[in-house]
């Protein structure tokens, strides 16, 4: 979301900066990410954005108000997105915008380690904007019960599949000229079931998946046990995410490995990033 948000904001002239926590980077302290940083430096998900969003300036740091001060002494920016930022109480916002998970929702309502939630149910009421994501089609039910806690405006998302690419180098790879099948997955992210319904809309057949933990530094312990099983198993080759894919060693393997990139779309689009804009006097750009 923050990179589909950046993407569409520069598209409309917005002079656009990031600021993220870098979780799971082996390096502290304030960074200017760039496009050849490694993930322990600057965490994977930085490293994602900074290979896929250009133009835009990505910060790391815990403090991100710091960080945001250091950017503007260095950089024009006409927005900050924060990643993930709902909870970060030390930064004011123009606009907050919480995701919600559509297929997991609100799981038991609890917050972690008790449940899934991070806030209670109840700070939807400081949303600005609501985006559903993994809602292809509309659930009138549950936008009404959100209605109740909130009175922002509630967009659906879904994420299509785009193309494998080969991990490291190389063009993506079209449906057509993909090697056969089967593939074995891997992934090390918060909703591993997200990824394995991805790989089926993108008609990847799949004979195993491997799940670590969120964030996870594959070994070479990891790297052996998921080849040895894709070979097991008589996999053609190897998928993962896109998140996962900066934190794979490039290394030369019997089997090759791609990731699989993902693009939301957003029903009404236009109309939430008109709400954006408005911060910065813009009006939508070209499409």
């Amino acid at each position: 979301m923050t990179m589909w948000l950046a993407e569409k904001l520069m598209a409309s002239g917005v002079k656009v900066a990031v600021l993220t926590r870098g979780y799971g980077r082996l390096h502290g302290g304030f960074r200017i990410v760039r496009e050849d940083d490694s993930w322990d430096i600057v965490g994977d998900e930085p490293a994602l954005m900074a290979s896929k969003i250009k133009g835009a300036t990505i910060a790391v740091s815990k403090d991100r108000f710091a960080a945001g001060s250091k950017v503007l002494e260095n950089y024009e920016v006409d927005i900050f997105l924060l990643d993930d930022g709902f909870q970060h109480f030390a930064l004011d916002r123009d606009l907050d915008i919480v995701v919600i998970d559509g297929r997991r929702r609100f799981g038991n309502s609890k917050l972690l380690p008790a449940g899934i939630l991070r806030e209670p149910v109840s700070r939807l009421k400081d949303a600005d904007i609501i985006v559903v994501t993994r809602a292809p089609s509309a659930d009138k039910e549950f936008e009404l019960w959100l209605n109740d806690y909130s009175k922002a405006p509630v967009f659906r998302a879904d994420y299509r599949p785009l193309e494998l690419s080969p991990i490291g180098s190389g063009e993506p790879v079209s449906r057509e000229e993909r090697p056969g099948k089967p593939y074995l997955a891997f992934c090390g992210i918060a909703g591993p079931d997200g990824f394995r319904n991805t790989l089926a809309r993108a008609d990847i057949e799949v004979v195993k998946m491997m799940v670590f933990p969120d964030h996870h530094p594959y070994s070479a312990q990891d790297i052996d046990r998921i080849v040895e099983t894709a070979e097991r198993m008589e996999a053609v080759g190897l998928v993962t995410t896109e998140k996962d894919a900066m934190r794979w060693p490039r290394s030369k393997l019997p089997l090759p490995v791609y990731s699989l990139s993902v693009q939301p779309v957003i029903e009404g689009e236009d109309i939430m990033l008109e709400k954006i804009l408005s911060l910065v006097g813009k009006t939508r750009g070209p499409a």
